[in-house]
């Protein structure tokens, strides 16, 4: 275990998860580009040429920003095309790209022993899979919570350790390959730097996460 966590550090991340989460549930819309927080990714261990391209997305936003990034993800995230970065690990898991594969039932089982309850990470309308991306971002910041509030050393730890073999087993698994997809396809430059913001938030995350 890596002694040098902090909460404010543990705090930020979890914070920068759930702020991620939200940009694959659905479209964007405007509160969610006001709930931008640079300092907040750069605390999280985000490098500041990520958070900075990140921040230039944003601040670019003008007349019809919202259309065209709402038109980008439907494209990328609720397409048809089976080639789509579809935003579940279950795509990701075999050649037929295919959802509820064996891993989904891996994630819940995760889910499940934690005592974390998907339904409440979820927006009201949302009935998805217990693999898409946005529920295992919210289960690692779940896990970061715990940690941040752990009466001790020892029970911070068991959190964080959890929090590390979560994200190695399975964001470790396909994260890679579903932001490269992205970045290939994506129409606007706010999806391409999400994309980049999540990869090296997961990335230095595991680097210093429990494994003990």
């Amino acid at each position: 275990m890596n002694d040098t966590h902090n909460g404010e550090e543990l705090a930020a991340q979890a914070s920068s998860l759930r702020w991620l989460a939200r940009a694959f549930w659905n479209v964007p819309d405007q509160a969610w580009l006001d709930a931008f927080d640079g300092e907040e990714l750069r605390a999280a261990g985000v490098s500041t040429d990520i958070a900075g391209r990140l921040a230039d997305a944003i601040s670019s936003a003008g007349e019809g920003f919202l259309r065209d990034a709402a038109v980008d993800y439907t494209s990328l995230f609720a397409s048809s095309d089976l080639a789509a970065p579809h935003p579940y690990e279950s795509i990701y898991f075999g050649r037929a790209r295919q959802m509820m594969q064996g891993c989904r039932d891996d994630v819940l089982l995760c889910y499940q022993a934690a005592g974390f309850d998907s339904a409440s990470a979820e927006p009201s309308e949302a009935n998805e899979p217990e693999d898409h991306l946005s529920y295992e971002l919210c289960f690692l910041a779940y896990l970061l919570d715990f940690a941040v509030y752990a009466e001790n050393v020892e029970e911070r730890d068991l959190y964080l350790d959890e929090a590390g073999r979560f994200a190695e087993e399975h964001l470790g698994v396909w994260l890679a390959s579903f932001v490269f997809e992205v970045s290939e396809q994506a129409g606007t430059e706010l999806y391409r730097a999400v994309a980049a913001t999540l990869e090296e938030l997961v990335r230095s995350m595991e680097g210093s996460l429990g494994r003990s």
